[in-house]
């Protein structure tokens, strides 16, 4: 990734353009400068492409999509996201003979305002860039905000379970974000109670391919965006969520340790405990204030928790850039 301003950088060299020479510039009698005709350069046309100029995102997956000239033999496609970093150039792919080139697209990357490009390589390894096309993800119409909004609703109608949902982040993400919390042994905060009210979400996200263990930690960075003590500040602060991708316990260990001692089927209410982990462990919870918790330490969990995630965007089923 890299910053959006540099993308501006060589555009200048399209088509050969001199920028010291008549090619590129018009000059007066005397032999000043008076215009630049590197505005005029050739660029990268399309017959067809998606997403169209202000398009608005709301579903799932969607492709950048081109038709091009049967010269073209390569295509790649990039995009600005709406903190204005730009994505690396990505290769489009294409069916033998067929000059319509795509790439699919998840609504991960998402809400807010995109601008995407792409570029042209033809037989003569000639590059061409397109100007650049807007469009918008549009947050509660993708699974994510969909997501995001469920649980929103449930702390609006009752605000404790802000505070609940990021103790039980914090419990999750201790040993490992996966999803599982060991309430057998013992059950101090109370949270049997609070992952109950989260089942139809994570039935819902199942849908979607999205994990338990990706809705526990969606939960309590939401608690923490919406907790009276960050909602009601001066300069509230975002907890943004940054991967998706995170695989529940009972699909890396099925049995978890009963309280008599046998084995019971690992789940949301039943941790493995005899998992190597890289977490903060179970002291975390004891010792954060979770009513005071700030973003940094909060995301300090989550991040220790994810520490056996390969963060990189992104191979499915992940993790990938939410």
């Amino acid at each position: 990734m890299v910053s959006a301003q540099r993308r501006s950088q060589g555009i200048a060299n399209i088509g050969n353009i001199e920028i010291d020479g008549s090619p590129g510039y018009s000059y007066d009698e005397d032999g000043q400068i008076i215009a630049s005709l590197i505005e005029e350069a050739v660029v990268a046309e399309a017959g067809m492409k998606m997403p169209e100029e202000g398009t608005i995102i709301n579903d799932a997956e969607f492709p950048f999509l081109v038709q091009v000239s049967p010269s073209v033999t390569q295509v790649f496609f990039q995009y600005d996201n709406p903190q204005g970093v730009t994505s690396d150039w990505m290769k489009g792919e294409h069916e033998n003979n067929s000059i319509i080139f795509s790439l699919s697209m998840s609504s991960y990357l998402g809400p807010g305002d995109y601008i995407w490009r792409f570029k042209t390589v033809d037989s003569s390894r000639e590059e061409l860039l397109s100007a650049d096309t807007t469009f918008s993800v549009d947050p509660e119409s993708t699974i994510f905000g969909t997501l995001r909004s469920m649980i929103g609703r449930k702390i609006e109608n009752d605000q404790d379970l802000a505070e609940h949902y990021k103790t039980l982040v914090v419990q999750d993400c201790a040993y490992n974000c996966d999803g599982c919390v060991d309430l057998v042994h013992e059950d101090p905060y109370g949270l049997s109670s609070v992952i109950d009210t989260l089942e139809d979400v994570w039935m819902e996200s199942e849908i979607h391919g999205i994990s338990r263990a990706d809705i526990f930690t969606l939960a309590g960075l939401v608690g923490a965006e919406m907790s009276t003590a960050n909602s009601g500040s001066r300069n509230p602060e975002e907890f943004p969520m940054q991967w998706t991708g995170r695989i529940n316990c009972e699909h890396t260990v099925p049995y978890c340790v009963a309280l008599d001692g046998g084995q019971i089927m690992c789940g949301p209410k039943a941790a493995p405990v005899n998992v190597e982990s890289n977490g903060m462990g179970a002291m975390a919870a004891g010792v954060l204030n979770i009513e005071t918790l700030d973003e940094s330490t909060l995301l300090d969990v989550i991040e220790t928790g994810d520490s056996t995630l390969n963060l990189v965007p992104c191979s499915d089923p992940g993790p990938c850039y939410v």
